[in-house]
């Protein structure tokens, strides 16, 4: 894994933050009446459409991650957006996997919807990179990263999802040193694994060929992403 040097377009640290409502706490409640309160803290990252904060469980004094995506913004962006917000909920909710980033649960109250994530203190391997003194990883480190990384993706292609937005920057450390695939509001489930999907997203500099070229693609466009990371 090189630093080319090259300015990337994530999602959390290029694009302007949009007006935000989030209170101080933020309260969950269950179907049973029991309620889980959330304690804000610092801003981990933002983008056009969510911000990350740190937050706090009040009852455990747990650490996580909440992603908050603006009801505002999210509904003047018509209702593919809206969709595609439910999916990420969707496709987050039902993935276990230790180089996953797991979601304890994503609700919404009048302003925002919520998505509350396993905090991830190592940050990002876009930020691990950029303190290492060479510019580059060792060939151990890198390794280490892509074994992680790729243990992710199999799990992924087995449960039918393609991520679309594999990056340095979604490739989070966790607590217990793991390499861990983040951020799915690019994601899509295939029907049958010979499905093949017209959707051209992602960030530019990981896009494969087959999305440039507008053709329909599989699982080949994360294997592209993984190669070029």
């Amino acid at each position: 894994v090189k630093n080319k040097n090259i300015k990337h377009s994530s999602l959390f640290y290029f694009m302007p933050l949009p007006e935000f409502h989030v209170p101080a706490t933020i309260v969950y409640k269950h179907d049973d009446g029991t309620r889980d309160v959330f304690i804000k803290h610092e801003e981990l990252g933002h983008g056009g459409f969510a911000v990350v904060y740190r937050v706090t469980l009040q009852s455990t004094n747990k650490t996580y991650a909440m992603k908050v995506i603006s009801k505002k913004v999210t509904n003047s962006k018509g209702k593919l957006t809206l969709e595609k917000l439910k999916s990420e909920m969707r496709i987050q909710k039902k993935l276990n996997h230790p180089n996953i980033v797991h979601s304890k649960v994503s609700f919404s109250d009048e302003f925002n919807y919520y998505i509350i994530l396993e905090y991830c203190p190592g940050k990002s391997i876009r930020e691990y990179l950029k303190k290492s003194g060479n510019g580059y990883l060792s060939e151990p480190e890198t390794r280490k990263i892509l074994r992680d990384v790729v243990r992710g993706l199999v799990y992924l292609h087995n449960s039918d999802i393609i991520h679309h937005d594999l990056k340095l920057e979604n490739y989070l450390i966790g607590s217990d040193g793991k390499v861990k695939i983040a951020d799915f509001g690019l994601s899509t489930v295939l029907k049958n694994e010979d499905e093949k999907k017209f959707t051209i997203c992602g960030t530019t500099n990981y896009l494969s060929p087959e999305i440039i070229e507008k053709k329909g693609h599989g699982f080949e466009v994360d294997m592209w992403a993984v190669g070029v990371s």
